[in-house]
């Protein structure tokens, strides 16, 4: 879990000792940090986000005129990539008077934050809204402050991964997405993920796995956190709120030949560590651990281009540039394929499909590309995410997907929505995108329309 710091309310920052600091004038002295969830190294060098001002507030429902206290003004730009593991960086100090924070919001300037790819160029981002933007997000277990004698952390999360959504045209849209959990009231879990070694009935440590935290909630899962295996097979999430069932997934890295791995019924304690062990499966991929994967969409219409990238990695698992890689298309007159190198350019020529093959060595990989018409009947409407679970005071996105009947991602086509507005509101829509806050406890569902199809997401606020 790779963090940048947050709110500190009354100890020094989160990384180093854990001493109280207190003023003569009554108040609490406060220092504010940045944390972010895991994001894709190989696509992006750095996200840098300016942020402008952070304030709290006493009540959840913040779409009614509120007191809102100012706990700092960074005005500078942090890289959200910068520091991992629990690591925090401070954003500044502040001293806030004695109440119960329920609430924040971040105040950050789009047109000063950026994104920057691997290879050094500036990636576009669609950024949703004016120059300046506000994000609201709950505090999980509200944090009380008194006299100062009783110091608190508050950690605001700042998930990459979801607030930057990757485009079939590569741009990035961002659709802000953060959390405030009160650190005295959040526990650590950690762990060993193992696998197939090279050697029948051996297992070995697996590098670079992605561990996905899911806590159980309303019969369903709710993403809570994500973290990485480091080179010993271990990892580390931090900043989990207390209680559970929780739920951890492993995924395997490429060239690794296993299986997911799962651990359920995980509860966690504040202050402590939750250990669990998890085993990988059984599955398909490289011998050596030296893999090569294309990333990029799998759907394109008629006259529409796309980029796909060719990822090498070797043996541990980490990324490998630099290496030559050479492309091939088995159906030119379907689709057309510009560049070379690690990455190229698919365009769309006529409805039909097509085989990109990419190698680099002995390493190959292939996908098959299905070119639809522009034109197409909507025949299948999925909203992303199907379910989800949010605090009062929460903002977050959905997504609507639309298919035609070959299965082709359709864009550029009106998509109106409805819901329930006394559960939750509306704060913006734009093409194919809603962003929603949750105003008040309850369920409702939400449902997308185009073209006489209907797709429809379970939302639960607590």
């Amino acid at each position: 879990m790779r963090k940048i710091g947050l709110l500190t309310l009354g100890l020094v920052a989160l990384a180093a000792c854990h001493d109280a600091v207190t003023t003569t004038g009554g108040g609490t002295m406060s220092q504010v940090l940045l944390t972010d969830a895991p994001f894709p190294f190989d696509q992006v060098k750095s996200v840098d986000v300016y942020i402008e001002s952070i304030d709290a507030a006493t009540t959840f429902d913040t779409t009614t005129t509120v007191d809102w206290t100012t706990l700092v003004t960074p005005d500078r730009s942090f890289n959200l990539l910068d520091v991992q593991d629990g690591e925090t960086a401070l954003l500044g100090e502040t001293e806030v008077k004695a109440a119960q924070y329920a609430a924040i919001r971040m105040v950050i300037r789009t047109d000063l934050s950026s994104i920057t790819l691997a290879d050094g160029t500036p990636a576009t981002v669609n950024w949703m809204g004016p120059a300046t933007q506000t994000i609201h997000a709950a505090v999980e277990q509200p944090l009380s402050l008194t006299d100062g004698t009783n110091p608190a952390d508050l950690i605001i999360d700042f998930d990459v991964g979801r607030s930057f959504i990757r485009l079939v045209s590569g741009d990035f849209q961002f659709l802000p997405w953060i959390r405030a959990v009160n650190e005295a009231a959040t526990g650590t879990v950690n762990g060993a993920v193992y696998g197939p070694g090279s050697q029948a009935d051996i297992l070995e440590p697996v590098a670079n796995a992605s561990v996905i935290l899911y806590r159980a909630s309303g019969g369903g899962l709710t993403l809570a956190a994500t973290g990485r295996t480091d080179t010993d097979g271990l990892f580390t999430i931090h900043y989990v709120s207390r209680g559970g069932p929780y739920s951890v997934e492993v995924a395997p890295p490429s060239g690794i030949a296993a299986s997911h791995g799962y651990a359920n019924d995980v509860y966690v304690t504040p202050g402590q560590e939750t250990s669990v062990g998890i085993t990988l499966g059984q599955g398909t991929g490289g011998q050596d651990g030296r893999s090569l994967a294309i990333s990029g969409p799998r759907q394109v219409t008629v006259g529409q281009t796309i980029n796909l990238y060719a990822f090498l990695f070797n043996e541990s698992g980490d990324s490998v540039f630099g290496a030559p890689v050479t492309w091939a298309n088995s159906n030119p007159a379907v689709a057309r394929l510009d560049g070379s190198g690690p990455g190229v350019q698919l365009t769309g020529l006529a409805v039909g499909a097509t085989s990109i093959v990419a190698t680099s060595d002995d390493l190959m990989d292939s996908i098959v590309v299905t070119v639809g018409d522009a034109g197409a009947a909507v025949a299948s409407i999925e909203v992303v995410p199907s379910t989800l679970t949010m605090a009062v005071g929460d903002s977050t996105a959905l997504q609507a997907i639309l298919r035609d009947a070959i299965g082709n991602v359709l864009t550029n086509r009106t998509v109106s929505w409805s819901l329930d507005s006394s559960v939750v509101n509306v704060l913006s829509s734009f093409t194919n995108y809603l962003v929603i806050r949750a105003v008040a406890t309850g369920t409702t569902t939400i449902r997308a329309l185009a073209e006489g199809k209907e797709g429809t997401a379970s939302v639960t606020v607590y």
